[in-house]
């Protein structure tokens, strides 16, 4: 990613978080009304699960090309630990596709195409890394990749 990039990433991230329980409440609408096998592997918006948070995906996705090799040791214990609670790539498709699509409800005219695109890449690298680590991390969870989900 570019220098311009990782700051549209910073400046939407700001944007976001000042809209941060809509996009909530709309991730955990689209997964639960999608996919709600992944929507029970994320706490909810009253966080009382023992799920991922959403604002913990959002810092590492933004962090992604701020420091790599920071970035490169979170996501690979992220992945490990994803793949021994029983996360799959698909988990990764659908929640890619859920984010993007809350990000175009809440943020609207603000979330131009070029910023939208800059997230998914973001996304795509977390993802990439994570998937990695826990294909190396031998762990007996059979973890496959199932093919693209449509919509990202």
């Amino acid at each position: 990613m570019t220098a311009d990039e990782i700051e549209q990433l910073a400046e939407s991230r700001r944007l976001i978080e000042s809209r941060r329980d809509e996009i909530s409440r709309e991730f955990h609408e689209i997964l639960r009304r999608h996919d709600p096998e992944t929507s029970a592997l994320f706490r909810g918006e009253t966080r009382d699960a023992g799920g991922c948070e959403l604002g913990v995906l959002l810092d590492l996705l933004v962090q992604a090309n701020e420091n790599p090799r920071r970035l490169v040791a979170v996501a690979a214990e992220l992945g490990r630990h994803h793949a021994s609670v029983g996360v799959h790539p698909v988990h990764f498709q659908t929640t890619a596709v859920a984010l993007l699509q809350a990000f175009d409800r809440a943020l609207g005219d603000a979330l131009t195409s070029d910023v939208r695109a800059t997230w998914a890449e973001a996304f795509a690298l977390v993802s990439a890394l994570m998937e990695r680590a826990a294909i190396r991390s031998g762990s007996a969870l059979e973890f496959r990749n199932t093919g693209e989900v449509s919509g990202a």
